[in-house]
Order: structure tokens, then C-alpha cells, then sequence
């Protein structure tokens, strides 16, 4: 994504997300959909960065994987969600922004 070359950052980001599944590791399986979700949005594919960011969203939840719970959230706060309503995504990213803090995370400025 940072080369411009969103067609490649697709690849990467699909090539994780099965090394993951390999692992079965579902963290990094949620944190490989959650930039699979920003690869495809890259190249203008908002419908399938929807549809692998709300199963990202799903998985965090599920999980409590609450830093990239909000990731998600803040993504699919911009790009809509096609199983949740905006109000739903701003409250869930809303209360895990709460919760990092609540648990000593400290946002930057920057």
C-alpha cells in the first residue's frame, strides 16, 4: 500500500491471511483481514473491503481483540458496513477507543 501498488499489497495481505489460517492464530488471522481490508480499499474494491472488514469486525469481537477491534471499526466507520449500521460501528469503535484507555492506552497526537 505504501508503494502505490495496491494490486500487490492485495497479494501480501491474501498470502498473510492464509499463513495465518496455516498458524491458527487468530489474531493474526483478524490483523491479516484488517489490512486485506485496506489493500482492497486501495484499489477502489469497497464492497469486498466490506465484506473482509465485517468479518474482521465479527472476529475481534468474538475474541476481544479489542486494538484491532477498533482498527476495524475506524475503517468501517469510513467505508460503511454491509451488516452493521453506522451508528453500531461508531459505538463499538467508540467504546473499544474507551476501553484501550481504560486499560492504559494513551492515543498520540502526531
Amino acid at each position: 500500500m505504501a508503494g502505490a501498488d495496491g494490486p500487490a499489497a492485495i497479494g501480501h495481505a491474501e498470502q498473510a491471511v492464509q499463513d495465518a489460517d496455516t498458524l491458527g492464530s487468530v489474531r493474526h488471522r483478524a490483523k491479516s483481514q484488517v489490512v486485506l481490508a485496506a489493500a482492497l480499499c486501495c484499489t477502489g474494491d469497497l464492497n469486498e473491503a466490506r465484506r473482509v472488514a465485517d468479518a474482521a469486525f465479527t472476529l475481534t469481537a468474538e475474541f476481544g481483540l479489542v486494538p484491532l477491534h477498533w482498527a476495524v471499526g475506524c475503517l468501517l466507520a469510513d467505508i460503511g458496513s454491509a451488516g452493521g449500521s453506522a451508528a453500531a460501528i461508531t459505538a463499538a469503535r467508540d467504546l473499544a477507543a474507551e476501553t484501550i484507555r481504560n486499560r492504559g492506552g494513551v492515543w498520540s497526537r502526531h
